[in-house]
């Protein structure tokens, strides 16, 4: 089963399919509507390569109150196909918009960075702020709506990491991504005080590290 959803002049769109096991009801995400439009959807299901749909139901998509940045089609027309444009804003939700600008969908608030998406609809983040300490500092991975599906901070890796006899880490930065097997490779920030290495005075030293961890977040290898 899935669900299928159009506004007038606009293509229609659809969800992944779902299996249905004849017991419990099935729940989707409508996810890349304009706001303060009209919408119509419907269920589809697919039977032996057979789909019978649904009958459709109207409805009005919500107001929003974030705002894009200002942007401007570089090519006119535009493209005959329907696409999308996620836009990773530092330090501000994340935004898709159509191909005319238009906002389409918007994510959770107080991320400095969407890293990736994956099929499923399920996102990762993270969030640094120089001047907090490490459990300030978060990775999160989170779905359509913004509800978080796993999180943790830099403190409670480094807990994991000085008990294996490891350097902690500071931070997260610039990058976390799913690995195929269900796992996350994500890059970290590392720090160090270093004496007698360059000149008399003491130099902070800055540098990377690489983190694989399980889905339940929990450090396998860096």
């Amino acid at each position: 089963m899935q669900v299928q959803f159009e506004a007038a002049g606009m293509n229609a769109s659809q969800t992944p399919f779902k299996n249905c096991d004849g017991r419990t009801t099935m729940n989707f995400y409508l996810a890349g509507m304009r706001a303060a439009t009209e919408y119509r959807a419907w269920h589809a299901i697919d039977f032996s390569g057979v789909t019978f749909a649904g009958a459709p139901v109207n409805f009005l998509s919500g107001l929003v109150s974030t705002s894009t940045p200002l942007s401007v089609p570089m090519s006119t027309p535009l493209p005959g196909y329907y696409g999308m444009l996620l836009q990773s804003i530092i330090s501000a939700n994340p935004v898709a918009t159509d191909l005319a600008g238009n906002l389409m969908w918007y994510g959770p608030s107080g991320l400095s960075l969407l890293t990736r998406m994956r099929s499923g609809g399920t996102f990762l983040g993270i969030s640094e702020d120089g001047s907090k300490d490490p459990s300030y500092q978060t990775f999160r991975e989170f779905d359509l709506a913004g509800v978080t599906i796993a999180e943790t901070n830099a403190q409670r890796v480094c807990d994991q990491l000085i008990a294996k006899g490891l350097r902690p880490i500071t931070s997260f930065h610039h990058e976390a991504i799913h690995l195929p097997d269900g796992r996350f490779l994500v890059l970290a920030g590392s720090e160090q005080i270093m004496h007698n290495v360059q000149g008399k005075d003491s130099i902070d030293l800055l540098g990377d590290t690489i983190l694989v961890l399980d889905r339940n977040l929990q450090v396998v290898w860096l």
